[in-house]
């Protein structure tokens, strides 16, 4: 498990160095096995007490099974263009693609916080302003938090990840110089 913030990223065989978090960020999604199956059920379960008529149910259900198809044949995609070395066109459908990876059912918090790593050592390649790729970076680690306290909500524990998500923030928002967040983390 890698750290968002990590200022080596910035040296210039960082892609290279890191081919291996990639490829196994991105098999990760193309497990089948108990994680997907439990997501599944949920979604299933979600749309069976949910308000939505029973065509809209019918909808969302086949969304999320052909979400699920695309965002596999996406990581398959993934794993080609690591394998290539095409670090830019990895950056550019990944980006695209945030919200579908999302929604898959193996975004598990460690696989997106992987995930999240590799955007942040794809981001710094391709961002040279400092301001702007800690912007990006926050937008992740939040998603990260918030992925982690809705878990903590429904275990009612600590998740392995929190307090290294909250440190990478507090890093990242004194970075930025954005007190207001600092004051929010401390």
């Amino acid at each position: 498990m890698f750290e968002l913030f990590i200022p080596q990223f910035c040296m210039p065989n960082v892609f290279t160095e890191n081919k291996e978090l990639c490829l196994n960020t991105f098999k990760e999604y193309l497990e089948v096995g108990q994680r997907r199956k439990e997501a599944t059920e949920f979604i299933k379960l979600m749309l069976k007490y949910s308000d939505e008529s029973k065509a809209e149910k019918e909808k969302s259900w086949k969304w999320y099974q052909a979400n699920t198809l695309h965002v596999d044949s996406v990581m398959q995609h993934c794993i080609e263009l690591t394998e290539q070395g095409e670090s830019k066109q990895l950056l550019d459908l990944l980006v695209v693609e945030r919200e579908n990876i999302y929604a898959h059912p193996n975004n598990s918090i460690s696989n997106c916080w992987d995930l999240h790593s590799v955007y942040a050592m794809l981001y710094s390649i391709y961002i040279k302003d400092d301001k702007d790729y800690y912007v990006k970076i926050a937008e992740l680690a939040e998603y990260s938090r918030m992925q982690i306290e809705v878990y903590q909500k429904n275990n009612k524990e600590q998740h392995v990840l929190y307090r290294q998500v909250l440190n990478e923030l507090l890093q990242i928002y004194k970075a930025l110089q954005n007190q207001e967040k600092i004051k929010l983390l401390i």
